[in-house]
């Protein structure tokens, strides 16, 4: 779970950064496929956990997550299209 105001940069396919995370299933292993929500549920990203839910709850800096693909279109890539995958 991240912060509602930082969710909205996870959303649009930003990585989720540790000092962010405010909660994590302690099943979490580096690795892992895992969904990024916000303080109210809601579904952010999906993405791959780069290190486990002790470090990501515990850690002040560093990646907790490399998101893959957010719910919102970025900024970056207004249309939703990834220049890279076409």
């Amino acid at each position: 779970m991240v912060d509602s105001e930082t969710g909205e940069f996870n959303a649009m396919g930003y990585n989720v950064f540790c000092k962010f995370v405010l909660d994590a299933d302690p099943s979490i292993r580096p690795l892992d496929e895992v969904l990024i929500v916000d303080q109210d549920d809601e579904f952010l990203a999906c993405g791959k956990a780069v290190v486990g839910s002790d470090l990501m709850r515990g850690s002040r800096s560093g990646i907790a997550v490399k998101v893959r693909e957010g719910t919102t279109p970025s900024k970056r890539d207004p249309e939703g299209i990834d220049e890279d995958k076409n």
